[in-house]
């Protein structure tokens, strides 16, 4: 973890795929492999079907020459029988893959851009853009008179799984057809503690309806899980309270991760008003 740290600090990065936790959580989709070389760290992930790519190397100083890491990386590639493909990789890293002697297609992978907020537009809600999603907290709050907010930690893993596997179930398998995202919540739990990692939850009638998992990093808190059921202004009420009880104050900006490519979920992520839309692309030889 404090390798991953020392790699980013210099540079900032809000990209959650560049997070140790959030590779931590997903090792078992993808298969990371990590490694660091002549200054950068290297991170190579391979697919259920065996296909793979590198993420773009991330750099530990900016007086590094960066065409020496996708160089790297390439000769790694080539050994291994890999097609030569970087995925995820943020803007300030892109000029360096397009001027790259590799004569690289570049495309902008929008599934995976990350959706970057302000910190106090999602604590506060101020003005008309945010109508809507006051109304839907007054309703809530309406309906559920006694609801609380509260810190869970790990000892409130059995209801967040339990309100996790309702939330699938009254989803349908679609939602994340081909992920386990299960896992990846348990991963938390497993660690949660030693990761320094945040969870908080809503609760009305004495029954857990909504929780957060996030990570603090930098000014950013990343929220890797969010998950809510019953009252249609559940999930409104998690991201408000989580982000005035655990952001405000603490850090500049709130990364709510990407959309997978899934409309809803896109639609969900605009409806807030993005500070940024973190851009992620694809370079690869045609």
């Amino acid at each position: 973890m404090e390798t991953f740290e020392n790699y980013n600090r210099p540079w900032n990065m809000r990209c959650c795929d560049y997070s140790f936790i959030s590779t931590y959580m997903w090792s078992d989709e993808n298969s990371p492999m990590i490694a660091e070389q002549d200054g950068f760290l290297f991170m190579r992930y391979t697919g259920e079907d065996g296909t793979g790519f590198f993420m773009a190397p991330v750099p530990s100083s900016p007086d590094l020459d960066y065409v020496k890491g996708i160089e790297l990386a390439a000769q790694q590639m080539k050994s291994d029988g890999m097609p030569l493909t970087f995925c995820y990789i943020p803007q300030l890293f892109i000029k360096h893959f397009m001027s790259s002697p590799y004569n690289l297609s570049v495309v902008h992978d929008r599934d995976h851009d990350d959706y970057i907020y302000l910190t106090e537009n999602l604590a506060n809600l101020t003005g008309k853009k945010y109508h809507s999603k006051k109304n839907h907290i007054n309703s809530f709050i309406r309906n559920n008179p006694d609801w609380k907010y509260v810190r869970l930690g790990s000892s409130g893993r059995n209801q967040c799984m339990e309100l996790y596997d309702k939330w699938r179930a009254s989803s349908g398998p679609a939602i994340m057809d081909g992920v386990d995202e299960r896992v990846a919540v348990e991963k938390c739990f497993d660690n949660l503690d030693t990761f320094g990692l945040i969870c908080s939850g809503i609760t009305a009638g004495g029954e857990l309806i909504a929780f957060s998992i996030g990570e603090l990093s930098g000014d950013t808190m990343t929220i890797h899980i969010e998950k809510a059921i019953g009252d249609p202004g559940a999930f409104a009420m998690i991201n408000r309270e989580f982000a005035l009880n655990e952001c405000l104050g603490k850090t500049e900006f709130i990364n709510r991760e990407d959309d997978m490519g899934m409309e809803g979920l896109r639609n969900a992520k605009l409806s807030y008003h993005p500070f940024i839309i973190a851009e992620k692309y694809c370079a690869f030889i045609r």
